[in-house]
């Protein structure tokens, strides 16, 4: 229902809502985390990795826009980070891995083509703007992550982790990342 950047930029603003309710709520404004699994984990990761900077999920229409969206911890299960290397890191696992048959993400019906309204590979410069991994070169700060992914997985391959726990390290950023 709500393409892209709609559900980041609802992310977003929910974690600025919070910061700005926080005396209402008992809540610590300085220690909020993000955690998921899949695509929670996507917009986990999303908010770790653009919570310092202004971006495209940045929407000032959806209120607080003067609060920060930053989060100070992001854990991370199974989280697609780079839509455009997906297939390719699947195309990289042993033939009998996942029956042959993981999860496709290039192809228009994937979820993530759903999101962003086309093929994966056909709008590469989109596929990237969504991809929490293009944002850890611009970030000023980064929280600490803990990635967990699994070697079996047939939905996210693990190296989405491993690729983002590189990059983040890469960085500066602390961050943790175990293969189950």
């Amino acid at each position: 229902e709500a393409l892209f950047p709609a559900g980041a930029q609802d992310v977003k603003a929910a974690v600025r809502w919070l910061r700005a309710h926080a005396d209402e709520y008992g809540l610590d404004p300085t220690a909020f985390a993000s955690w998921g699994t899949s695509a929670g984990a996507y917009m986990a990761v999303l908010l770790g990795t653009t919570g310092d900077q202004a971006t495209l999920f940045d929407d000032p229409a959806l209120g607080n826009a003067d609060v920060s969206s930053a989060v100070q911890a992001v854990v991370a299960w199974f989280a697609p980070t780079d839509f455009l290397t997906m297939d390719q890191q699947f195309a990289e696992l042993t033939p009998d891995a996942c029956n042959g048959a993981p999860q496709q993400h290039d192809p228009a019906g994937s979820p993530e083509s759903v999101w962003l309204g086309a093929a994966l590979q056909t709008v590469p410069e989109l596929a990237a703007s969504a991809s929490p991994i293009t944002y850890i070169a611009t970030a000023t700060s980064l929280p600490p992550f803990s990635l967990a992914a699994g070697s079996d997985d047939c939905v996210v391959p693990h190296q989405q982790s491993l690729e983002l726990d590189t990059a983040l390290r890469a960085a500066g950023a602390t961050s943790t990342f175990v293969l189950l």
